[in-house]
């Protein structure tokens, strides 16, 4: 019996799968709102039916995609205690920047497709609750304060990722990461005074 249902979480997973990588490969050709249950189900070679055991529409497709992305950045994130030495946080942004380097196919896409803010907010949301506890524990400001500055580091932070996918990576990841660590260290230093 045990192993049906891992014979089902199989294929559960490759009909996840496959349905992920044709909306990735649509999203190529035009916006999420222009693609329809069928012409997705064509692509990745998948009834209606089936599509509809695991999702309501098109856009839960690309909700589960952006969860997966977030979900990696938190593994990474509760596997990085670089994060906790805010005097010299240049190792984890440089990691972070190629952590979100190695998905920057899905990020172009998402911007082409207009869909990043919600990719966007949720990992800046992942990131805020590891900064503010990192940022509370070293500089004990009260919860408004501390939350603005949360936001204003991590909108910056998100916007420099932003502008970094629309200019196609023209600046390497070093400098990128070097460039953000000025941006958050300045931040810092202002909250520490």
């Amino acid at each position: 019996m045990n192993l049906q249902i891992n014979s089902e979480d199989r294929r559960v997973r490759r009909t996840k799968k496959l349905l992920k990588d044709a909306l990735s490969d649509l999203l190529r050709e035009k916006s999420l709102n222009r693609i329809t249950v069928s012409e997705l189900c064509e692509m990745a070679d998948i009834n209606r039916k089936s599509f509809y055991n695991h999702y309501p529409d098109v856009g839960a497709v690309l909700n589960e995609i952006e969860d997966d992305h977030v979900n990696k950045l938190v593994s990474f994130l509760n596997q990085e205690s670089i994060f906790y030495d805010l005097e010299n946080p240049m190792p984890f942004l440089n990691k972070l920047t190629n952590q979100i380097n190695a998905n920057f196919q899905l990020y172009y896409l998402l911007i082409q497709s207009g869909e990043l803010p919600k990719l966007t907010q949720k990992m800046k949301n992942c990131l805020s609750v590891c900064l503010t506890d990192v940022i509370d524990k070293q500089a004990g400001l009260d919860h408004e304060t501390l939350g603005f500055y949360v936001e204003f580091i991590m909108a910056g932070i998100a916007s420099v990722y932003q502008q970094w996918f629309l200019s196609e990576q023209k600046m390497s990841v070093e400098i990128l990461s070097g460039l953000i660590c000025k941006m958050v260290c300045g931040s810092i230093a202002t909250l520490k005074q």
